[in-house]
């Protein structure tokens, strides 16, 4: 299972002024290359997951039909839209939440909690044979400008937790963009007060370069182990990080501690797990051991050839095939616009006196 804040067109500013009204999402021509990166970087990166959370996915018909035929034959994609207006220019908000699910799982139920500040989550029941009771929920809190805005992180959390609870999870999963770290007051509710397991957490790992220039860690994956026996012990929670993710040909570093603004795709990396799960068996009282555990969400490998034919075939080759001949002059994620308000000397951007990400990015986080 992975979360990844994709990073909406909508809330990236590449405006040259101090405005931000202009926004990628303004231009297919700014948008429509980096979504393409995009895809190919999930095809790499995210090979054989069976459910993706994405947060920041955004609504426009152009990005929505494009997730469509790339990966339309594999996932179900199931998304719910934020409520309210954007501040920039008055009109609906255009992004939410979306989660892709493996058909090769059942979904017996999809349920949308309606937030404070008009922000949505998913939350998914899904079952395959031998697998638990699992629920799944898919949030994206709001970024921590104040007291308030913290205050409403926590109000958020406990909202998704508390109607994952109403569906008597065997397991219980929330993944998403918590705009918070690991010992802050949202992920504590969760260990502390609901009982969760921050299976996501990883000491130093930065997933998120903020619009004000912070490396922090606001990607996180709980898993609640509802029904102890079927379960693996949290021990058996493996996490796959940059040491399993080709990171070279998007210009990423593997590193857990730092950010590279040359990574263009999105401000935020994916987090993921793989979840094991024991065997249902009244008879088999043994311990827990490699060969009882069920791989989480289990594909087979014409399943994962499939997944690589479509995305990777289809999406790399046709990325490739369209910035040949122009590949200085194409605007690719990685090639963005440079920003109007760097300094010449340090290479700091001067309205947040911190290295700048090639354009600058109101995260709306």
């Amino acid at each position: 299972l992975a979360s990844f804040n994709c990073l909406a067109p909508i809330h990236r500013s590449v405006d040259e002024e101090e405005s931000y009204d202009l926004r990628e999402g303004d231009d297919i021509d700014l948008w429509l290359p980096r979504a393409h990166d995009l895809l190919s970087f999930m095809a790499d990166a995210l090979e054989g997951v069976d459910v993706i959370c994405m947060q920041e996915w955004w609504f426009d018909t152009t990005w929505v039909s494009l997730f469509e035929e790339t990966c339309g034959d594999e996932y179900q994609i199931i998304s719910a839209r934020r409520k309210g207006i954007h501040p920039h220019n008055g009109s609906p908000r255009s992004d939410g939440v979306a989660t892709l699910i493996s058909k090769s799982l059942n979904i017996e139920d999809t349920q949308t909690v309606d937030l404070s500040t008009g922000r949505v989550a998913l939350i998914h029941q899904i079952s395959s044979p031998n697998l638990p009771r699992i629920i799944i929920g898919n949030m994206h809190a709001p970024f921590p400008y104040d007291d308030n805005a913290k205050a409403i992180q926590i109000e958020h959390v406990h909202s998704v937790a508390s109607a994952i609870e109403a569906m008597h999870p065997e397991v219980a999963i929330i993944a998403g963009d918590l705009n918070s770290g690991g010992k802050e007051p949202p992920a504590q509710l969760l260990t502390s007060n609901f009982g969760y397991t921050n299976v996501g957490a990883v000491d130093d790992l930065v997933t998120h370069r903020t619009h004000l220039g912070d490396d922090v860690q606001y990607d996180h994956i709980f898993v609640k182990h509802c029904v102890q026996e079927i379960c693996t012990p949290p021990a058996e929670v493996k996490n796959r990080y940059l040491s399993e993710i080709n990171f070279d040909r998007f210009d990423f570093p593997c590193s857990y501690s730092g950010w590279c603004p040359a990574f263009g795709v999105s401000d935020h990396i994916p987090v993921m797990v793989d979840i094991g799960f024991s065997k249902k068996d009244a008879q088999d009282s043994s311990p827990i051991d490699d060969h009882n555990l069920l791989p989480f969400f289990k594909q087979d490998q014409t399943s994962l050839d499939k997944l690589r034919g479509r995305w990777s075939k289809k999406h790399q080759i046709a990325c490739a095939e369209k910035r040949k001949g122009n590949k200085q002059e194409q605007l690719t994620s990685r090639d963005s616009p440079p920003c109007k308000n760097i300094n010449s000397q340090t290479g700091d951007c001067v309205k947040t006196s911190a290295p700048c990400v090639s354009a600058c990015i109101e995260d709306d986080e």
